[in-house]
């Protein structure tokens, strides 16, 4: 059997809290800033619910695809629920400004960097992720960990999600590797555990143990993670 080579994560809700950067992301009016300093006058109760209308709208009409993560779509959207017209180049700059504030207060899992600090020293390190190119950069550069990963694989620029099994066909094509000589760790079964079709080890990590079929067997804090990699590598 081929030896593990490479270490793979999926970063949101893996690697990042999304959780905890958010509460903090809203605790500071970060979004409301950001309209506000282009001369959006919305309340912020407002803003809140069409956000998450907004946010809603695209989950369910665009579920699996790569288009949900189109730059400026979430902010076009909210604003013509509230009735505001912006041309979608400005959509896209605002929601590039919420980005970098969003990310500066990035909270990162508990152990986690000092796993990827040991993994680094002895395998081959990548991100798959449903994202874009542009926001899995700015999320690795404000986390500083970018340097910890050979490579990073988005959706968007490959024009389909992980559960069409794209982008891991692409890390394998791109690493020259085997499915044998990888392990995928992700917080979803339907996006991250799917790579077993391919014959990749997968790890599902739940810390917020949302997971409720007991045909998996989650792991939920990073020191789990590093005892069930220590058995998967052998």
């Amino acid at each position: 059997m081929p030896k593990i080579k490479w270490i793979l994560f999926d970063w949101k809700d893996t690697i990042y809290d999304s959780v905890s950067t958010s509460k903090i992301a809203e605790r500071n009016n970060i979004q409301y800033a950001v309209f506000k300093k282009h001369g959006i006058n919305i309340r912020k109760d407002e803003l809140k619910k069409y956000y998450l209308l907004a946010k809603q709208f695209i989950e369910f009409n665009y579920k699996g695809s790569y288009k949900r993560h189109a730059p400026g779509l979430v902010y076009s959207k909210l604003l013509k629920l509230a009735g505001i017209k912006l041309s979608l180049a400005k959509c896209k700059q605002m929601e590039k400004e919420f980005d970098n504030l969003f990310f500066e207060n990035i909270v990162l899992f508990p152990g986690i960097t000092s796993l990827l600090k040991k993994l680094k020293k002895n395998y081959f390190l990548a991100v798959i992720s449903n994202t874009r190119k542009e926001r899995l950069r700015l999320v690795l550069k404000k986390s500083k960990l970018k340097d910890y990963f050979d490579f990073t694989i988005s959706s968007y620029e490959l024009k389909a999600e992980k559960s069409k099994l794209t982008p891991f066909k692409h890390f394998l094509k791109m690493a020259g590797a085997s499915p044998q000589e990888a392990i995928m760790i992700g917080n979803r079964i339907d996006e991250d555990l799917i790579a077993k079709k391919l014959g990749i080890k997968t790890i599902l990590f739940d810390y917020y143990k949302k997971n409720k079929d007991q045909k998996y067997k989650p792991i939920h804090s990073i020191s789990e993670l590093t005892k069930e990699l220590e058995m998967l590598i052998g």
